[in-house]
């Protein structure tokens, strides 16, 4: 993790911009983190990012010890200090050696795709490699920084991985949905990080009458799919244009209808959020 800008909080403490930390604050015992995205003064789905943060503290066999609601006050403070209208926010909990916890908060550097790629689509590779515990999101730097040196190297937006029985599981910052007709593929939940947009997305498929079958997809299949598309915090959905050698289409009906739902399930969330935190006098 690149050095983190902006106030952030520990353990409830403010500080100010001039105290920076890095990865060397989590080296040590295990951490857990979130990055949550502020559009329009909101962070977007912040209840269900904590929600995960906590499952991912239980999953590990240690307890959450931060009260989620301080979390989220926290956080909408950070917001409002650093005036910020749109952006990053990484949260993240570390257990020491002792199982004590600490929690960091803080504005990150981020880049989201441009218009472009929303059109032409992004370039993937796949990448072998199975992560323990995929529910978990979990600081593992040796898995980690191969992948971001393979992206790298290959000049794609994004890795996919590949489990030993040749299946696609996700990317390595996001999910991974592929179309057929009118039905959508996705590696099942046990086997990934379920993400935010991910869970948001299968919501919506049912809302809109489109099937999704959560089944490993086969690399030897991907030929037989119309179109790929990637779901994650910075990307939101973005369509998949080659997987190594495979081409697909970026422009598909069933992409762009969800592409406009789940606008329009931001767009209320915003709302309801800037309505709670002025009702509040936050």
């Amino acid at each position: 993790m690149a050095a983190c800008r902006g106030r952030f909080y520990f353990d409830g403490q403010a500080f100010r911009s001039a105290v920076l930390f890095g990865e060397e604050a989590f080296s040590s015992g295990r951490s857990f983190y979130e990055v949550m995205r502020v559009m329009g003064g909101a962070c977007i789905f912040m209840e269900d990012h904590i929600l995960r943060l906590q499952q991912s503290a239980g999953l590990s066999g240690l307890s959450f010890p931060f009260d989620p609601q301080w979390i989220y006050d926290t956080i909408r403070t950070l917001i409002s200090r650093n005036r910020l209208l749109n952006g990053n926010i990484k949260l993240v909990l570390n257990f020491n050696g002792n199982n004590q916890a600490a929690l960091y908060a803080c504005l990150v550097p981020y880049s989201y795709p441009g218009p472009s790629l929303y059109r032409k689509g992004i370039d993937t590779a796949l990448f072998s490699v199975v992560r323990g515990d995929p529910n978990v999101k979990r600081i593992i730097p040796a898995v980690q920084q191969p992948l971001r040196e393979f992206v790298s190297r290959k000049k794609i937006y994004e890795a996919l991985l590949v489990d030993a029985n040749g299946n696609i599981t996700e990317g390595s910052r996001s999910n991974v949905f592929f179309i057929r007709g009118e039905t959508l593929y996705t590696a099942p939940g046990k086997m990934v990080l379920k993400g935010i947009t991910r869970e948001k997305v299968i919501e919506l498929c049912k809302t809109l009458n489109y099937k999704v079958i959560e089944t490993p997809v086969s690399i030897n299949t991907l030929n037989k799919m119309d179109s790929a598309f990637l779901t994650g915090t910075s990307p939101m959905i973005l369509p998949i244009r080659t997987i190594g050698l495979i081409t697909f289409m970026p422009v598909n009906q069933v992409m762009d209808r969800l592409r406009n739902a789940y606008a329009g399930r931001i767009e209320d969330y915003i709302s309801a959020a800037l309505k709670s935190t002025f009702q509040s006098g936050r």
